[in-house]
């Protein structure tokens, strides 16, 4: 067979192979048209180098094995240079996709066993393995498809690095089993010898399926949880603005009250020429009105009750906090999830300030509209070391970044946002973008 005739083949049965699983494999990380552009291109490089290394196997069959593995770098690569994610995240979701694509193998080989079996073995590529290809992908293909839908909540869940450092292993596990089982020298499962090993493995992979499913749900239990706590904080934090509300109009009540003696006070002092106790007393009276502070920041009454609950705290420790907030009124981002960014950023300037070793203590925030972004800047004093330019900021608490911090960049990374964390030693800020 010449080298341009199995290379024509394996062009056909290359469409079927690594298209399915390059779709299947970037549907849980695929949120813009930006990224599906950069992932085309990645299949299209992927799709030439399976047919070479097909290709070179069919010639050359001692080099299966380091193609094989060569094959699995370089797709791991194109996802972690595409997608900017995790190692971890990358594993899990394309080792799952591997076992999809075993359920393919098993499928292929048992259609092909019974239809066409010399065709197979006289042309392992062509049209009658095309054909078998395409009828398994198109029998499991909708069900595969349906299932890394639901992986995208889990990749966007809030688990940390810690969890998903473990969490791949799962759907490593099967592999090697479907692995050790399929494809060794000594295979325990031959397609060819008996049926009952074919529904089995069908068993397995439906196990593995069910286990899939169960990951997911207990994810998306995971996130409702989270986001009634978040819903929670808000509620506790719009209560603790409405007692600092009534707080105020009584102080103001009183202070209405008290208005007249004070003033009568004054007109004796005014009276009688006494210049040092009217200054003496209206210095005193000054200093028992209430604190002029903003009650309303801005019409959305979750972020209007987050920063008047900080503006309180700062008043409390003494720390000179400011403002400026610009929110529209529609938005594409969660209250929850804004309310839980900027409660981080303000909680960890907080603490910083309370510990701030020398100096005045100082918390500015602006948050407005940036043509389509919404752009959050927070500059709050500091006792520390310098930091590099997106640097991790080291918790106070434990080791590595603090958690607060960690929790905004995951934000801004579901909503196709960036951070920016930095520090000279005296001044921390942070830069966060949202689309």
């Amino acid at each position: 067979m010449n080298v341009m005739h199995v290379t024509m083949q394996l062009v056909c049965y290359e469409l079927f192979d690594i298209l399915p699983c390059s779709v299947l494999g970037a549907t849980p990380f695929c949120t813009t048209p930006h990224s599906h552009a950069r992932m085309l291109g990645a299949v299209a490089a992927l799709y030439v180098f399976g047919i070479f290394r097909r290709l070179l196997a069919f010639f050359v069959p001692g080099s299966a094995s380091l193609l094989s593995l060569l094959w699995i770098v370089l797709y791991i690569g194109f996802f972690r240079l595409v997608y900017h994610t995790t190692l971890s995240k990358i594993l899990f979701v394309l080792i799952t996709v591997l076992n999809f694509a075993t359920l393919i193998s098993i499928f292929y080989n048992f259609l092909g066993n019974i239809l066409f079996t010399n065709q197979l073995h006289a042309a392992p590529y062509g049209a009658h393995a095309c054909i078998c290809l395409a009828a398994s992908w198109l029998l499991f293909f909708p069900l595969q498809y349906w299932l890394t839908t639901k992986l995208a909540p889990l990749i966007s869940s809030q688990f940390n690095e810690k969890v998903w450092r473990f969490l791949w292993l799962m759907p490593a596990t099967f592999c090697v089993f479907f692995y050790y089982n399929l494809y060794t020298d000594h295979s325990g499962l031959s397609f060819f010898s008996n049926n009952r090993n074919f529904i089995f493995a069908l068993v397995i992979s439906g196990g593995f399926f069910s286990v899939l499913l169960l990951m997911v749900r207990l994810v998306q239990e995971n996130n409702q949880v989270l986001q009634l706590k978040a819903e929670n904080y808000q509620l506790s934090l719009q209560s603790l603005q409405y007692q600092s509300l009534q707080d105020r109009m009584e102080e103001t009540r009183r202070a209405r009250h008290d208005l007249r003696q004070s003033m009568a006070v004054i007109n004796a002092y005014l009276q009688h020429g006494n210049r040092d106790e009217l200054e003496h007393f209206a210095s005193s009276y000054c200093a028992a009105l209430p604190v002029d502070k903003p009650i309303l920041y801005c019409r959305n009454s979750a972020i209007n009750a987050v920063l008047s609950y900080y503006e309180e705290r700062a008043h409390i420790e003494h720390i000179s906090f400011s403002a400026a907030v610009e929110y529209p009124e529609t938005t594409a981002i969660p209250d929850t999830e804004i309310v839980v960014l900027l409660g981080n950023l303000l909680e960890n300037a907080i603490d910083a300030c309370i510990q701030q070793q020398s100096g005045a203590p100082l918390i500015d925030l602006s948050l407005r509209m940036q043509g389509q972004s919404l752009v959050a800047v927070l500059r709050n004093t500091y006792t520390g070391t310098r930091l590099p330019d997106n640097g991790a900021f080291p918790s106070s608490k434990h080791a590595g970044e603090g958690t607060g911090l960690a929790s905004v960049r995951h934000i801004a990374e579901k909503h196709n946002g960036a951070v920016n964390f930095t520090g000279d030693g005296h001044i921390f800020c942070a830069f966060i973008t949202l689309f």
